[in-house]
């Protein structure tokens, strides 16, 4: 799947689904279901050891692909008090990564 292909699918499911906005994993379920509803089905360490052959993104590229929809749509966001722990999460991982950097 390309990211273009992700994006268009994490946008059409954000647009009708509001709890897919506020959980990334919810959205990734829902981004499953779309691509390829069997993998639903399978054993969750069948599927996550082999994306691929089931033809579906990582659950890091569905959360980049949010974030980018949601820059060019912010109505497509989370609640405001999933957003504000989203902020302090990012921030705290900023913090960590200078850290680990020095």
């Amino acid at each position: 799947m390309s990211l273009r292909g992700t994006t268009k699918i994490v946008k059409s499911i954000l647009e009708t689904n509001k709890q897919a906005r506020n959980s990334d994993a919810y959205l990734y379920i829902e981004v499953c279901k779309a691509i390829n509803p069997q993998a639903i089905h399978k054993p969750f360490v069948e599927v996550l050891a082999d994306l691929k052959a089931y033809n579906l993104p990582s659950i890091e590229t569905v959360g980049r692909c949010r974030r980018k929809v949601v820059e060019n749509n912010p109505e497509l966001a989370g609640s405001s008090e999933v957003e504000a722990g989203r902020t302090l999460k990012e921030t705290e991982f900023r913090e960590y990564a200078r850290q680990v950097m020095v």
